[in-house]
């Protein structure tokens, strides 16, 4: 999905397919060999550009940690079942260094670490030493100062600060992809919804970074709380709003859960555009 529209481009397709029981929306998780191939087929037809696999939840308000070795257990078989089947670029969502070297050793492309290369010390020299891309999430953890800033200013300091981090290990500016982390600042001053909704709509501040920027907000629980949507698995239509805000400024790559309803908003909302 690389066509132009104005200044707008398309951005692409990030298909979520999890292994974790454990995650936040269980229409995400694929229970064997056959639901996983049937869900990278159906990735495959909607246009996505990459797979993103998960085999440990990282959503920052429940209780998902498992041992390195089931995730790493869990990564490895997910791969090499996928891997065979597919050409698409495969992200290997992980914050541990062993679990990202064996899904490297697997045929992962890219490494997706929400804790930009901060959680586990050998992850950065992993990365470098791959020459994989590599997404580099800003995350608020326990929460940030914010020093007055709005948080959308916040975001950008961390993530030039992720920049720094992988500059400093070796890793090439060209294999940085950045994700702002929604869903991710729970602990701010601020209300966790009102921080998402500032940062989307801040969004300039983060695309005007000189690196491709992913955004991954499906389902997640701000829109939720804002639609009073309690269940993951009713909010496709507010992720499919956030989805066109996002392509509307300039983002790059979408990581979503529905990547065919997103193809078509998306398809739809240029040919509404087109002159």
């Amino acid at each position: 999905m690389t066509h132009q529209t104005g200044k707008q481009h398309t951005p692409r397709l990030v298909a979520a397919i999890n292994v974790s029981p454990e995650s936040f929306f269980g229409g995400s998780v694929a229970r064997g060999r056959e639901q996983l191939l049937a869900r990278v087929e159906q990735a495959e037809a909607a246009g996505a550009s990459m797979i993103d696999v998960g085999a440990m939840s990282t959503a920052p308000y429940k209780e998902t940690q498992i041992s390195e070795e089931e995730e790493r257990s869990r990564m490895v078989e997910a791969l090499r079942t996928i891997r065979p089947r597919t050409n698409l670029l495969l992200s290997a969502d992980t914050q541990r260094a062993a679990v990202a070297g064996a899904a490297l050793a697997e045929g992962a492309d890219v490494v997706n670490d929400v804790s930009a290369l901060t959680a586990d010390p050998r992850m950065a020299e992993v990365v470098a030493g791959a020459g994989c891309r590599v997404i580099l999430m800003a995350n608020g953890g326990n929460g940030v100062p914010e020093h007055g800033e709005h948080p959308p200013g916040v975001v950008a300091g961390l993530l030039n600060e992720a920049v720094s981090r992988a500059r400093c290990a070796g890793i090439a500016e060209e294999s940085i992809i950045l994700d702002p982390g929604i869903g991710f600042f729970r602990h701010q001053s601020a209300g966790w919804q009102e921080w998402d909704m500032a940062v989307l709509r801040g969004l300039d501040r983060v695309v005007a970074l000189p690196f491709p920027v992913l955004v991954a907000a499906s389902r997640k629980s701000f829109i939720g709380s804002l639609l009073g949507r309690k269940r993951a698995e009713d909010r496709l239509a507010g992720s499919l709003a956030v989805a066109l805000w996002c392509a509307e400024r300039g983002v790059a790559w979408l990581r979503v859960h529905d990547p065919a309803e997103t193809r078509d908003a998306i398809r739809m909302w240029e040919l509404l555009r087109a002159t």
